[in-house]
């Protein structure tokens, strides 16, 4: 169990984003698409910011996909 001593589920950090750091994806449709690290979400996804549709536009991702840039 990841349980800490508060009885809250511990996530691994992703080591080496920042929030607000830009990155690319390494494959899928948005390959090459500079977009902006926001975070991780609970079910450990990254969310990266990309400008589409008018707008900032959030996008759930695996982070084995992200290249630092």
């Amino acid at each position: 169990s990841r349980e800490n001593k508060q009885g809250f589920v511990e996530l691994d950090k992703k080591e080496g984003f920042l929030k607000g750091e830009p990155v690319t994806l390494k494959s899928g449709p948005l390959k090459d698409k500079i977009g902006i690290y926001e975070g991780m979400t609970v079910d450990e996804r990254a969310i990266i910011l990309f400008k589409m549709l008018g707008g900032n536009r959030p996008v759930k991702v695996s982070p084995k996909l992200l290249v630092s840039l």
